[in-house]
């Protein structure tokens, strides 16, 4: 289950760059893209902080840090 949880979210983070990449002259579509790549992060740190049994001080870095770079 837990290989399954790690392709599933780098298949979402590789589908955003894809977007990202590919859809450049469209801001609004660049900037969903951007947020898709960082929930797909946030995601794939959960199963890796979930499966190694650490703590979740990290997530909540990430998280404040992600959602300040949306705020802009």
């Amino acid at each position: 289950m837990f290989m399954f949880s790690v392709f599933t979210s780098l298949l979402i983070y590789f589908a955003g760059v894809y977007v990202f990449s590919s859809k450049r002259k469209h801001l609004l579509m660049v900037l969903l893209s951007l947020e898709y790549i960082v929930l797909s992060l946030f995601m794939l740190i959960i199963i890796f902080l979930i499966e190694f049994d650490y703590d979740y001080f990290f997530l909540f870095f990430f998280w404040f840090f992600s959602v300040c770079e949306g705020a802009l």
